[in-house]
C-alpha cells in the first residue's frame, strides 16, 4: 500500500500555506518534509499534531493506494525433441 498525502497539500493551498511554512511552525525536520514529498511513512504522532494545527481530520491530509504488482515470466523456448 502506498501513502498519499495528496489532501494535505491539498489543505495547505485552501490555508495559503506551503509546506516549509508548516514545518517552520510546528518544528518538523528536514527529513519528515521528505517524507512527505517522498510518499513515506510518517508517525501517527506527528500526523496528529499536524491534524490539530490545521484543525483538520486524518482523512483531509492522508489516504491509502493499492498498489498493483504485475509479474511477468519469462517463457522458456524449448525446442522439438522429435
Amino acid at each position: 500500500m502506498a501513502i498519499n498525502y495528496n489532501g494535505l497539500y491539498h489543505v495547505l493551498e485552501q490555508k495559503e500555506m506551503s509546506l516549509s511554512q508548516l514545518a517552520q511552525d510546528l518544528g518538523l525536520s528536514s527529513a519528515t518534509r521528505a517524507k512527505f514529498k517522498k510518499g513515506e511513512y510518517v508517525s501517527l504522532q506527528t500526523l496528529e499534531t499536524i491534524c490539530k494545527y490545521l484543525n483538520v481530520t486524518l482523512n483531509d491530509i492522508i489516504s491509502f493506494e493499492t498498489v498493483y504488482k504485475i509479474r511477468t515470466f519469462k517463457s522458456s523456448a524449448r525446442g522439438n525433441g522429435a
